[in-house]
């Protein structure tokens, strides 16, 4: 799990980054980003009830979780990213999952150096 300082956990950070950001949506998520400044990128994730039961929401955003913590080192600094999680996330594996949130971060440039994929081939549990 990311540290609390590296996670978005107050509304208004939420509310700022939906009204100051800018949106990139694909069939497994939007994401809103806020180029900020300083050190350190933060994230939030959103999942509406409408994904499904309690079980359900927790599952999807602990699999966002863990597709982030693996793309987070390629992050450039001093971004605020807020994921929304869509319906059809739920019916991705997980590498179909992977490889749809890094096309999405690709096309809203939030890679170091200006990357447009993290340069990653595949899932490794060790990173």
């Amino acid at each position: 799990m990311l540290p609390r300082s590296r996670r978005l956990t107050r509304r208004r950070d939420f509310r700022e980054v939906y009204e100051k950001g800018r949106s990139y949506a694909n069939r497994a998520a939007a994401v809103y980003v806020l180029h900020r400044g300083g050190t350190g990128s933060r994230i939030g994730f959103s999942v509406s009830r409408r994904i499904g039961s309690a079980v359900d929401r927790n599952r999807e955003k602990r699999r966002f979780r863990e597709v982030i913590r693996v793309l987070y080192k390629d992050i450039e600094p001093g971004v605020d990213l807020v994921f929304v999680v869509r319906r059809g996330a739920v019916k991705m594996e997980f590498q179909e999952l992977q490889k749809s949130l890094r096309d999405l971060l690709g096309r809203a440039g939030v890679f170091r150096n200006g990357r447009r994929d993290s340069g990653e081939s595949g899932f490794s549990p060790h990173d």
